[in-house]
């Protein structure tokens, strides 16, 4: 049984199923993260926005911004992006699943739309 702790508490995953199923359970637990990181954003967003950026975002920015993070939370997590922490999550029968992952690929959004006129470089 592999136990996997999230910000909503801890889940237990039977790690003796098919390995595709492992994954796809993987899956199920690393969106349910990330939905209630988003929903924690989503419903303090200026508050954030203002501390993470340093920038009071516009009623129009903030609508966009809470327009495209909800899109985000329906969908399922991208594997490639998050390829490493699936990866710990399959090494390790115990694993605290990091926050940093999925509030950069939130960041990026926030920063893409009070920033949309910035050039972003590409590694």
């Amino acid at each position: 049984m592999k136990t996997i702790r999230i910000v909503t508490g801890v889940k237990k995953i039977d790690h003796e199923a098919n390995e595709n199923i492992l994954l796809f359970r993987v899956r199920e637990v690393l969106n349910e993260h990330r939905s209630s990181i988003l929903e924690r954003m989503i419903n303090d967003l200026p508050n954030y926005i203002n501390y993470r950026f340093d920038i009071r975002a516009s009623k129009e920015q903030l609508a966009n911004i809470r327009n495209k993070l909800t899109l985000l939370k329906g969908e399922n997590i991208n594997a490639d992006k998050y390829h490493e922490v699936i990866e710990n999550v399959l090494l390790h029968e115990t694993y605290s699943i990091p926050s940093q992952p999925f509030l950069q690929e939130i960041d990026e959004i926030i920063y893409n739309e009070i920033n949309p006129y910035q050039l972003t470089l590409v590694k």
